[in-house]
C-alpha cells in the first residue's frame, strides 16, 4: 500500500508499523489529488501536546470545530491533572479540558483567550462508510514549538456498526487526526487500541459538540 507523510519519513520495512488485515481495495484517486486534501485539511487541524511534572507525556492532533478555539480530540489524548499546549500555523496557546465523553472516547479542549483566527472544519453526517474505501489521515506534529503537517495513506477495512477499522501502518504520531475521503469530507479522527487503527466517526463528533454546545447555552 502507498503511504506518504509531509516533512516526516516513516519506515515502511518497520513490522512494529504493520497490521495483518485484507481489506478489498477500491480504485485508488491521484497522489495529487490526496496531496490537496492534505493541504486543505491542515488548516483546521492543531498539534496538540499534554504535559505532566515538567514533561510531554502525550501528543497527537486536534479537529478545530469553532473559531474561538474549541478543539476535538480522542479521550486517549488527555491525562488527569495534564496541562495542554495547542500548536496553530506559528502560534502557542494553552488549553482546558472542557468536556469528556469516554464511551465515544471524545474530549473537547478550549483554547485560553485565543488570540489567532481558527480555521473551522466541516462535519459531515450523511457518509456512508464501506470496507475498501481509500482514506487519508491527516493532522499535526509537534515539532519543537513549530506544528507540522503529517499525512498517510489507508483504507476502510472493516465496518461494523460504530466500529470502523482501518488497514494502514500503526502510527500513535497520527492519534486525533482527521480521516478524509476522496472527496475531502470528514470520515472521523483516528484512534489506537491494541495495535489497529480506528475511526471516530463524524457523526459521534457532531452529536458530542451539539451536546456540549446544548449544555454551555
Amino acid at each position: 500500500m502507498e503511504a506518504y507523510l509531509s516533512r516526516l519519513y516513516v519506515d515502511d520495512d518497520d513490522p512494529s508499523l504493520k497490521q495483518e488485515l485484507t481489506p478489498t481495495p477500491s480504485p485508488s484517486p491521484a497522489p495529487d489529488l490526496w496531496e490537496r486534501i492534505s493541504s486543505e485539511a491542515s488548516f483546521s487541524s492543531v498539534a496538540v501536546q499534554v504535559f505532566k511534572d515538567n514533561r510531554s507525556i502525550k501528543s497527537g492532533s486536534g479537529i478545530i470545530l469553532s473559531a474561538d478555539g474549541l478543539i476535538i480530540v480522542p479521550a486517549d489524548l488527555t491525562a488527569l491533572g495534564g496541562i495542554y499546549q495547542i500548536l496553530y500555523e506559528d502560534k502557542v496557546a494553552k488549553g482546558i479540558i472542557v468536556s469528556f465523553d469516554i464511551k465515544r472516547n471524545l474530549a473537547i479542549i478550549k483554547i485560553i483567550n485565543p488570540e489567532f483566527d481558527l480555521n473551522v472544519s466541516s462535519l459531515n453526517t450523511n457518509l456512508v462508510y464501506q470496507s475498501g474505501q481509500d482514506v487519508l489521515i491527516a493532522g499535526k506534529l509537534a515539532d519543537r514549538l513549530e506544528p507540522v503537517a503529517i499525512s498517510q495513506r489507508g483504507i476502510i477495512s472493516y465496518v461494523s456498526g460504530d466500529n470502523i477499522i482501518l488497514d494502514t501502518f500503526t502510527n500513535s504520531s497520527l492519534v486525533g487526526s482527521k480521516v478524509l475521503n476522496s472527496r475531502g469530507e470528514l470520515v472521523g479522527a483516528l484512534y489506537i487500541r491494541g495495535g489497529k487503527s480506528y475511526v471516530i466517526s463524524s457523526k459521534d463528533i457532531d452529536a458530542f459538540f451539539k451536546e456540549y454546545l446544548n449544555k454551555t447555552q
